[in-house]
């Protein structure tokens, strides 16, 4: 059985919606519907979904017709942040998408002591497109939902704000001596987390204190020395296989 096409779109309702340009595009050029085909669309910031049909494919746009928008069925149901470093090139690019699928809510990137990448002016920019890249894996891996992606934060105002009362927050640090199993082996069901990984430098020591002082754990994740990369799927992977029943 084919897989059913989905589609975000914004402030989704029942009645007729027209897409907007760019989604019209993909709909109509890559995707190659037409009146009568069936959809699900689905509105990412309010974790809503809904069938629909194409009623028109004009070169102009696209007008799909909705049902009644219902809760998605598939979404994160474990409140995770990832505080992320912000490492070089586009390697938060395939953070992003590796965290949507693997069930993160919210990702913080993060300006660290040895990150290489300052963004300054380019920092709404960058969140903008890892916002596109986050509703993008979540259509992709049939998520309702898609993580808040948040402006940049210093590292210290991150780990300061990041713990809610009840929340396992744990911070990945290659010089730490507690092994991250046990920590995750308790957790409780639904229990908020949040993740703390540094740059392809990593953390300093003293911004380890920062994080422990601010209630984290800091946490080796094994004997080998992860990429700023691996690190977060390391830990989100086991996550999920947790919350999954």
């Amino acid at each position: 059985m084919s897989r059913v096409t989905r589609i975000p779109v914004d402030d989704l309702r029942a009645g007729p919606l027209d897409l907007d340009a760019q989604t019209s595009r993909h709909v109509a050029r890559v995707l190659r519907l037409a009146p009568g085909d069936a959809l699900v669309l689905f509105d990412p910031e309010h974790a809503l979904e809904a069938t629909a049909r194409v009623v028109s494919v004009e070169r102009d746009g696209v007008r799909v017709v909705a049902d009644a928008p219902t809760a998605a069925r598939v979404r994160a149901v474990r409140q995770v942040t990832l505080l992320q470093a912000i490492g070089k090139g586009d390697k938060l690019d395939a953070i992003v998408r590796d965290a949507t699928e693997l069930g993160v809510t919210d990702i913080v990137p993060v300006e660290t002591a040895r990150a290489v990448v300052l963004l300054g002016d380019r920092a709404a920019d960058r969140v903008a497109r890892w916002r596109r890249i986050a509703i993008q894996a979540a259509r992709q891996s049939g998520r309702g939902d898609a993580p808040r992606v948040h402006l940049p934060r210093s590292w210290g105002d991150a780990v300061a704000d990041a713990r809610p009362a009840g929340t396992l927050a744990l911070c990945a640090w290659e010089d730490a001596e507690a092994p991250i199993g046990p920590l995750l082996q308790g957790l409780r069901p639904e229990q908020p987390v949040v993740l703390a990984v540094g740059s392809e430098g990593g953390l300093t020591a003293a911004e380890a204190a920062e994080a422990a002082a601010a209630g984290f754990h800091l946490v080796s994740l094994g004997p080998f020395i992860l990429r700023t990369e691996t690190a977060p799927a390391a830990v989100l992977g086991a996550l999920l296989l947790l919350t999954c029943e």
